[in-house]
């Protein structure tokens, strides 16, 4: 209904814009084509023909990993809902995945797998997913930022900074995590909230960055 009445409205504003050239006009053929959502789902007009579009892979031709960090997922407690949302997203956007691995909240053990991700040289993104919270066991953004320290590093807060204002438009709590970004040579590492939902949506709001950083830290022009 908000589209139609769109559509509407805006050709009431083009009659009123030149009826004193032309007062002979008609305005006709609104009709609905395509509705996605709502308690029928997906309506596609008898007939209409709807032109696909190609995804855009923001990511092609980049290598990442998931570290998901949660105490009962590694204890098998609980199903890890985290990293097979990340691993789906990144590979549709073109992200060759090498590793997915599910780790407990513990500083030495996420600081040794990242250590060791980096030492191979192999990796542009490295995705890590939970312990950006405020409880004792939330353990992430500090070991990473110690990790880039021991390696030379640098933060960038842009992406956190926009991670938190992106979530905060769904809810307020997001502005309690301490989600946060490092680049170390050329591998960028983003630190994100522990919920599906949150992963997938953070991605989707760094998205347009992410190629763009390791472009840059590899060298390439700020164009």
């Amino acid at each position: 209904m908000e589209a139609l009445g769109g559509v509407t409205a805006a050709l009431l504003c083009i009659y009123d814009l030149t009826k004193g050239i032309d007062p002979v006009l008609r305005i006709g053929e609104i009709q609905l084509e395509i509705k996605e959502g709502g308690k029928t789902g997906v309506y596609l007009r008898p007939g209409a023909e709807v032109v696909k579009q190609t995804p855009q892979k923001n990511l092609e031709g980049l290598n990442s990993a998931i570290l998901v960090m949660s105490d009962r997922c590694f204890k098998k407690e609980a199903e890890d809902l985290a990293g097979p949302a990340a691993l789906t997203w990144l590979k549709d956007q073109g992200s060759e995945v090498v590793k997915c691995q599910v780790l407990p909240d513990d500083r030495n053990i996420l600081k040794n797998e990242l250590s060791q991700l980096i030492k191979s040289n192999s990796l542009e993104l490295i995705i890590t997913s939970g312990g950006t919270g405020l409880s004792p066991r939330d353990i992430t953004p500090e070991t990473v930022m110690e990790v880039a320290r021991e390696f030379n590093g640098r933060e960038v807060p842009g992406f956190g900074e926009l991670l938190r204002a992106d979530g905060a438009k769904k809810t307020e709590m997001s502005w309690l995590s301490r989600s946060t970004a490092v680049l170390i040579g050329k591998t960028l590492i983003v630190c994100l909230p522990g919920k599906p939902s949150a992963v997938v949506e953070g991605l989707s709001s760094i998205s347009h960055l992410i190629k763009h950083a390791v472009h840059t830290a590899k060298g390439g022009n700020h164009g």
